[in-house]
C-alpha cells in the first residue's frame, strides 16, 4: 500500500494537559477553536485548499471546555454532537451551512445536561440514539424526545470507548479501563455479552466492521484484537491477535541495521510506541450501497460469482490503527501490517516537511469513518500541543498481477525445459525363430505327414457331454468390455454430464455414515478421483482403501505393502493409477484393479537394472514427505528432504494380467533435482495435474513459501515467515473438470500450520488476502481443501468437529458434529456437492446440501 500525504495545520484551543477532542466526517472537521467554541472545516475541495489560512465557522453555545466531539455517519444528513462538563449539545449540519451563506448565527440544541465529565460519546445509525460515556455507566439519550431513555451499568471502570454497531442497528460496543467490552442490547437496555479481563493494561479503543459483525479492540499494551459476534448475539469469539509492540521492535531492529550498514552512526529517534489511542475499519467499497443492499431481499439471494472472487482477491477492508508515535496500516481481512507511519522516522520528516519535527508523540487522532473517493483523512494532535495536523492519505489498490507468476501457464516451454523430457524405452529385440519345417514325405513307407484332428462324432466315455464340476472358466470378453464401457462414458459425458453447481449451499446435511477400519484405527488422509467415483482413504494400519463415492460401504479394493505409516495419496488425472509416500522412505504407484503397486520408488535416480551397479542411484536418506502426478500424468513429483525431484515415468498397462505382471517392464527416471539450501525438510507441496502449469509451490520448515517456476527449474519467488510454524497443508485451487473458474481464481492457494490457522494466498501478488481461524489446531496435522465452487473451505479439527468457512470471511459459518476422535482430514468432491469428514476413531462422514 503507498501513501501520498496532504498535509496542513490548524490551531486548536489550548488545552494543555488534557485529550483535545477531535471530529473528522466525509465533509467536515470539527475541533475547539477556542476554549468554549468549535471551528468547522468543509471539506469539499481538500487538495486545493491550505486550510490553515481558511477561517473556520464557530458554534458557540458551550460555557465550559468542549470536551468531546462527534459526527454521525450519515453522509447527508449530517449531525455533530459536542459535550462539556455541564450538558450535550446537538448541531445540524445543514443548518449550519445555511446560516453561514445568510450570515447567521447557528444555534445548538442542548439534548441532556447535569452531569459529570463525559469520557466518550457517539451517534447511533438511525440517528435517533446519542451513548454518552461517563464514568463507569452509558447514558442512552432520546434525540428526538431530548431526554435520557436509560442508564447502562455494568462497567467498573472509567467508559474509554463506544460505538454503535453498522450491521444491527440494536448492537452497542462500549471498552472500558476495567479491561474488559461489553456489547448492549439499547433496545432492551440489556447486556448481550461481557469479555471478562482480557489484558493486564485498559481498552483504549475500539471500532466496528461497517459490513459484518465484528469488533476491533486495541489496548494500552499494543495489542489488538479481532472478535467476530455470533448470530445470536450472545457471544463473541477472537478471531486473531495482533502484537504491535513486537512488531514493531522487529521493524525499528531491521530498520537500524540498515542505518549501520549504510552510515557511520545510526541517527536516534524516539519508540514508535505501542499504546493503541485509535482505531477505524476503513472498506474500500461503498459503505452505504452495500448497507441498503443487506435489507434488500434480492440482494440478499442471489451473489454472483463474480462478486466473490473479486470480494476475495480485491482489498474488502482495511484497519487504521493510530499509536503514541505511529499509524499503522493493517489489512483487515488478516491482521497484517502493510504500513507503518512513522512520525519518529527521520526520513518520513524529510519526505514530508509540512510535518513540524516535534510531532513526536500522539495524543489525540481520529480518521474519517466514511471514505470519499478512496481517500482517507486522519486528524493529528501532538501531546501538550495545541496544533491539529490534518493529514490525507491516498490509499492505492493492490498491484495487478505483472505476469510473473500465474498458476496457469501463458509462454511456451524453454528451450532446455525439463518438461520437454520423455522417457523412450528400449525396444526389445525381435526373436528370431526357426522356421516351420517343410512336411517331409517317407518315401520308404510312402506315409505323409498331417495334423492331428478329431472326428465330429466320436462314441467315448466323457467326450460326449460337458463336464459337470467346472474348475474355472475365463472371461475372455472382459478387456473389451472394459474398453467398450470406457469408450462410451468418454464419448457421451460431456453431452449427459451436469456441471458442477456455482451456487450451492453448503454441504451441512449429513446423508450417511460408516466406520471403515477397527476402533482404534484412525482414517489419516482422503482424495477423491478426478471424476469423483473413487475415494482413496488412508488408514493407519499402513493400507489404502478405494471406495465407491456412489455406495461407500462396499469396499472396493485394499492396497497394501508399505513397512511405515503413510504420509500422502494423489490419484492421477484419469483415475487409474495412486501415488502413495510412506515413512519407509519409498514411494509406490498402484493400478486400481490390482492389489500390487505396479512401481515403487525406492531409489533417487532410477530403476534401471542395467544400470543398477551405478553408485550415484542410492536409496533415500530420508523420508518422502509428499508425492503427486504432475503436468498432465507426464510427470510425478516428490519431496524428501530439503530436495524437489521430478520424474519421468513409464506404466506397461497393457500386460497387467494374472501372468505378464510378474514380468515388470515399468519404469522411472530422474529428470531434474531442486533444493532449498535455506530449509532442512519440504514438509508439502502441491502442483497442478488437471492442466498444464508450469508452478510447484513448496512449505518448507523455514515457515516461508517457496515458489517453483519446472520451466526454468529454479525458484522464482519467496514468502518468506508465511506462518509462524512448518506448514503441513497446501492446496492451489485447481477447481475440477465440471465447474469453470475465471483464470486469476487459480492463482489462490491455501495453507495451513498448527496453531497458526488457515491462509489464503493470491500468488499473482504474493499477499495473503484472507485468513481463518476458530478451528482447534494445537498438535495434528489436519487437513483443509476448498470446494470446486470456490465459496467454501473445509477444515478437520482436534474438538472432534469439521468446520466450513465461507471463503470471502474469515470466520466459520458451519460447524459439523458427531465424531468421536480428532476430524484429520475432509475432502470434496469434484463432481457434485458432497463432502466427506474422516476421523482417527475410523469413521466416515458424508455430508450434502
Amino acid at each position: 500500500m503507498a501513501f501520498h500525504s496532504y498535509t496542513t495545520s490548524l490551531v486548536a484551543a489550548s488545552q494543555l494537559g488534557r485529550h483535545v477532542p477531535l471530529a473528522c466526517s466525509q465533509r467536515f472537521i470539527a475541533l475547539p477553536w477556542t476554549r468554549k467554541t468549535i471551528g468547522i472545516w468543509k471539506l469539499d475541495n481538500v487538495d486545493s485548499q491550505d486550510l490553515s489560512n481558511t477561517v473556520p465557522q464557530e458554534l458557540t453555545g458551550h460555557s465550559s471546555s468542549i470536551l468531546l466531539l462527534a459526527f454521525n455517519r450519515d453522509p447527508v444528513e449530517v449531525l455533530l454532537c459536542s459535550a462539556c462538563s455541564r450538558y450535550i449539545i446537538l448541531w445540524d449540519m445543514n443548518q449550519v451551512i445555511a446560516d453561514a451563506d445568510v450570515e447567521s448565527t447557528s444555534q445548538g440544541t442542548i439534548i441532556y445536561s447535569d452531569f459529570n465529565e463525559p469520557s466518550c460519546l457517539c451517534i447511533s445509525s438511525k440517528n435517533d440514539i446519542v451513548a454518552v460515556g461517563i464514568s463507569n455507566d452509558i447514558i442512552l439519550i432520546n434525540l428526538k424526545e431530548d431526554h435520557a431513555i436509560d442508564i447502562l451499568v455494568g462497567h467498573t471502570g472509567r467508559i474509554t470507548a463506544t460505538d454503535f454497531s453498522y450491521c444491527s442497528e440494536f448492537l452497542l460496543v462500549s471498552s472500558s479501563e476495567d479491561r474488559t467490552f461489553k456489547v448492549w442490547d439499547i433496545y432492551e437496555r440489556t447486556l448481550l455479552y461481557d469479555s471478562g479481563v482480557l489484558s493486564t493494561c485498559p481498552l483504549l479503543s475500539l471500532a466496528l466492521n461497517p459490513l459484518k459483525d465484528q469488533i476491533i479492540i486495541g489496548d494500552a499494551d499494543g495489542k489488538i484484537r479481532a472478535y467476530d459476534v455470533a448470530s445470536t448475539y450472545r457471544s463473541c469469539r477472537c478471531l486473531q491477535v495482533l502484537d504491535l509492540e513486537q512488531r514493531l521492535r522487529k521493524r525499528k531492529e531491521l530498520t537500524d541495521v540498515e542505518n549501520l550498514e549504510n552510515a557511520d552512526t545510526s541517527p536516534e529517534y524516539g519508540d514508535p510506541g505501542v499504546g493503541v489511542i485509535a482505531l477505524a475499519v476503513i472498506n474500500s467499497q461503498n459503505v452505504v450501497t452495500l448497507l441498503r443492499e443487506r435489507h434488500d431481499n434480492a440482494a440478499k439471494s442471489v451473489i454472483s460469482y463474480t462478486s466473490v472472487i473479486e470480494h476475495v482477491i480485491r482489498d474488502s477492508e482495511v484497519i487504521y490503527a493510530a499509536t503514541t508515535g505511529a499509524i499503522v496500516v493493517i489489512d483487515g481481512c488478516t491482521l497484517c501490517i502493510r504500513n507503518v507511519f512513522d512520525l519518529a522516522d527521520p526520513q518520513v520528516e524529510e519526505s514530508r516537511e509540512k510535518i513540524p519535527p516535534d510531532l513526536r508523540l500522539i495524543g489525540s487522532c481520529t480518521f474519517s469513518a466514511i471514505p470519499n473517493d478512496n481517500q482517507i483523512r486522519c486528524l493529528l494532535c501532538g501531546l501538550l500541543q495545541n496544533v491539529v495536523h490534518v493529514i490525507q492519505l491516498e490509499r492505492s489498490e493492490s498491484p495487478d498481477s505483472d505476469g510473473t507468476v500465474s498458476i496457469i501457464s501463458n509462454s511456451p516451454l524453454d528451450k532446455n525445459s525439463p518438461l520437454k523430457a520423455e522417457l523412450t524405452l528400449k525396444p526389445k529385440p525381435p526373436n528370431k525363430k526357426k522356421p516351420n519345417p517343410t512336411p517331409s514325405r517317407n518315401t520308404r513307407k510312402g506315409l505323409v505327414d498331417k495334423p492331428l484332428t478329431f472326428k465330429a462324432k466320436i462314441k467315448s466315455s466323457g467326450y460326449a457331454t460337458s463336464s459337470v464340476n467346472k474348475m474355472f472358466q475365463p472371461r475372455t470378453d472382459m478387456h473389451k468390455k472394459t474398453i467398450v464401457a470406457r469408450n462410451k462414458v468418454e464419448a457421451n459425458g460431456p453431452i449427459v454430464r451436469e456441471d458442477y453447481p456455482i451456487d450451492c449451499p453448503a454441504t451441512t446435511s449429513l446423508k450417511h455414515k460408516l466406520y471403515l477400519s477397527q476402533p482404534g484405527t484412525g482414517i489419516n488422509s482422503l482424495k477423491f478421483s478426478g471424476d469423483g467415483s473413487q475415494l482413496a482413504c488412508v488408514s493407519a494400519d499402513k493400507s489404502i482403501q478405494l471406495l465407491k463415492s456412489n455406495h461407500p460401504d462396499k469396499s472396493n479394493i485394499t492396497f497394501t505393502g508399505h513397512d511405515r505409516p503413510i504420509a500422502s495419496v494423489n490419484w492421477n488425472r484419469t483415475g487409474q493409477f495412486l501415488l502413495s509416500t510412506s515413512m519407509d522412505k519409498t514411494a509406490r504407484i498402484w493400478y486400481n484393479e490390482l492389489k500390487e503397486p505396479v512401481l515403487i520408488i525406492s531409489k533417487d535416480s532410477h530403476n534401471f537394472k542395467a544400470e543398477a551397479s551405478n553408485h550415484e542411484n542410492k536409496p533415500f536418506t530420508k523420508d518422502i514427505a509428499h508425492a503427486a502426478f504432475y503436468y498432465m500424468d507426464k510427470f510425478f513429483m516428490l519431496a524428501s528432504g530439503n530436495s524437489l525431484y521430478l520424474y519421468k515415468y513409464h506404466l506397461d498397462i497393457d500386460k497387467l494380467d494374472d501372468v505378464k505382471r510378474y514380468q515388470n517392464n515399468n519404469r522411472y527416471k530422474l529428470v531434474t533435482k531442486l533444493q532449498i539450501d535455506s530449509s532442512q525438510s519440504i514438509t508439502t507441496f502441491d502442483c497442478a495435474n488437471e492442466f498444464y502449469s508450469y508452478i510447484v509451490v513448496c512449505g518448507s520448515s523455514s515457515k516461508g513459501l517457496e515458489i517453483f517456476d519446472m520451466n526454468v527449474s529454479k525458484c522464482i519467488q519467496v514468502i518468506p515467515e508465511a506462518h509462524a510454524r512448518s506448514m503441513h497443508t497446501i492446496s492451489i485451487n485447481k477447481g475440477s473438470t465440471y465447474v469453470a473458474h475465471p483464470s486469476r481464481a487459480y492463482n489462490l492457494v491455501l495453507t495451513s500450520a498448527v496453531t497458526d490457522g488457515i491462509k489464503l494466498w493470491d500468488l499473482r501478488t504474493s499477499k495473503c488476502v484472507r485468513r481463518y481461524d476458530g478451528h482447534v489446531n494445537r498438535s495434528h496435522p489436519v487437513g483443509v481443501c476448498m470446494s470446486p465452487c470456490m465459496r467454501y473451505i473445509a477444515t478437520g479439527s482436534e474438538d472432534k468437529t469439521a468446520y466450513l468457512y465461507d471463503v470471502r470471511s474469515n470466520t466459520y459459518s458451519d460447524r459439523l458434529t458427531g465424531h468421536r476422535d480428532v476430524v484429520f482430514d475432509v475432502a470434496f468432491n469434484p463432481r457434485q456437492p458432497q463432502l466427506v469428514t474422516a476421523s482417527l476413531d475410523g469413521q466416515l462422514r458424508f455430508y450434502i446440501p
